[in-house]
């Protein structure tokens, strides 16, 4: 059962800290191989210059939602597009969503299984964290918000104890050459990866649970990618400056490593537990907003009324396809072809909401909320 609610909507708050999760995270799991093989030692900017270009697609996007008074996306391409071609393109975002989700689900269950539960089975380590995630998605959209919002400040403190812990370890000598393999390798990835950013994108077609408008919105959004990116900025430049370079390249699960290191003094020591905590509340807040975001698509593809009984299906998939043997190697060459899609994708769709003009006197209704 859903979460009892007056309105169903979310604020700045919960926004911000779902926005942070779906990204910061990106900094703490198998995505930092990718970032290093990108970026090198200046791995560090990537984050940085993706949320800069990030910027310059989503603002004129949601200015243009906020003109024309669309409560979000789906609601102006209603407008704009014929019906086929609207419930076409939630269908193109969905398959999408779904492929990076598989690539994204099957390498968690890798890690903990092999970092912590060597003796539980890869299935049930996945079930667990996937029946984790779909709970608390299906308790809302509200919902959801307010456990982003509540483990906002725990993972923050965390993250701190953690750069403290380890403060003793770093060597900024590796930060140099500064740019790494060049300026303009950094620049050509970084873009071709923008992908990296494309669930924030996505939830513009969930603006319209948003308390405040499409501003507030916009706003929650851009202050959550913008701290998300510079945490993984200081998380890669703390790979980079403990583990060395290229040293850092022949590692896998950097964060779940670095906590290995993490210590106080001379007898306090071996505390990965109490990040390994943190990091699993983190990443089942993460599956939720993942997973209610590939129901609301679906619910939009379809045209149903509601995408909570769409939920199972959803997980199911997930599930299965985690239980597929698959090389972490083929995974982060998929992944990589996934992501350069979703960026082609995510310029696609913005130049045609800001470039296609609106039919005269006709105006988006308002109102509707997902479900």
């Amino acid at each position: 059962m859903e979460t009892p609610s007056t309105n169903r909507r979310i604020g700045f708050r919960e926004l911000t800290t779902m926005t942070f999760f779906l990204i910061a995270l990106r900094g703490t799991d198998e995505n930092t191989t990718l970032y290093f093989q990108i970026g090198g030692n200046a791995a560090w900017m990537v984050p940085l210059i993706q949320w800069l270009a990030f910027v310059l697609l989503f603002v004129p996007l949601t200015r243009k939602m906020e003109r024309h008074g669309a409560d979000d996306v789906f609601r102006l391409l209603k407008l704009m597009w014929v019906p086929t071609a609207t419930r076409f393109t939630a269908w193109g975002l969905f398959l999408l969503l779904l492929a990076l989700g598989a690539l994204c689900f099957r390498p968690y269950v890798v890690m903990l299984t092999v970092m912590f539960y060597l003796r539980t089975p890869e299935h049930a380590v996945g079930l667990v964290l996937l029946l984790g995630g779909m709970y608390v998605a299906s308790r809302g959209y509200e919902a959801i918000g307010r456990m982003g919002n509540m483990f906002f400040v725990y993972a923050m403190f965390f993250f701190v104890l953690l750069i403290l812990g380890v403060i003793d370890l770093v060597d900024p000598s590796y930060t140099f050459p500064l740019f790494g393999p060049g300026i303009p390798r950094i620049l050509r990835e970084s873009l071709l990866t923008l992908g990296f950013f494309c669930e924030p994108f996505f939830l513009a077609f969930l603006a319209g649970a948003t308390k405040g408008g499409v501003r507030t919105f916009r706003r929650a959004i851009l202050t959550g990618t913008g701290m998300a990116a510079l945490v993984m900025s200081v998380f890669l430049l703390l790979y980079d400056w403990v583990f060395g370079f290229p040293s850092v390249n022949d590692i896998l699960f950097h964060y779940q490593q670095l906590t290995r290191f993490a210590h106080f003094g001379l007898y306090i020591s071996h505390i990965e537990a109490i990040f390994l905590y943190i990091w699993v509340m983190a990443s089942v807040a993460r599956l939720a907003i993942v997973l209610y975001l590939l129901a609301q698509l679906l619910r939009l593809a379809l045209d149903v009324p509601a995408g909570r009984p769409l939920l199972p299906l959803v997980a199911a998939y997930l599930f299965l396809t985690s239980l597929i043997p698959v090389g972490i190697n083929d995974i982060f060459r998929w992944k990589y072809a996934v992501v350069v899609a979703a960026t082609f994708v995510m310029l696609l769709l913005g130049l045609a909401v800001v470039l296609w003009p609106l039919p005269a006197g006709k105006q988006p209704f308002r109102g509707g909320r997902p479900h």
